[in-house]
């Protein structure tokens, strides 16, 4: 096990539901001023053959 930062986590072979979430994580740490009660939560499914994504 090893602890890295989330622009590093790029660089391992993730399943892609996993590099798309870390990817939201990072926008929303990155986000100025945006409390996390004031932004929506998006959700995935899995769904014929592709991922969608929904916001709640």
């Amino acid at each position: 096990m090893v602890w890295v930062g989330l622009e590093e986590t790029e660089a391992f072979d993730l399943p892609r539901i996993t590099h798309v979430i870390l990817g939201e994580l990072a926008e929303r740490l990155d986000a100025q001023g945006a409390e996390p009660f004031d932004v929506p939560v998006p959700t995935y499914k899995f769904l014929h053959g592709q991922f969608h994504r929904t916001l709640v």
